[in-house]
């Protein structure tokens, strides 16, 4: 069963006949699918992004220090965890 008939079956999204060409199906999503959607949470690295853009520079050095004796402490310097940590935010560059 495909993603679409998964939910589907959930009463989720409906298949919907296209007006112009029958055999197409456009898919929506249904009020029992829109409800589900306003209640899941935002994954955690948008909470994340939404935090440190609130914090002031001063706070966001002191984060960026620590982060950095951590990363000393474990050694872990070379693992390139960046693309995880800065997906889709605009996070000052620090030197």
């Amino acid at each position: 069963m495909t993603i679409i008939g998964r939910l589907e079956k959930k009463s989720l999204v409906a298949r919907l006949p296209k007006q112009e060409d029958k055999r197409l199906r456009l898919i929506a999503i249904s009020v029992k699918g829109a409800e589900l959607l306003e209640e899941t949470p935002e994954p955690l690295y948008e909470q994340l992004s939404i935090k440190l853009e609130q914090l002031s520079p001063e706070k966001f050095q002191k984060l960026q220090e620590s982060f950095d004796i951590i990363i000393d402490f474990l050694n872990i310097e070379k693992i390139d965890a960046a693309p995880i940590i800065t997906a889709g935010t605009d996070i000052p560059a620090t030197e």
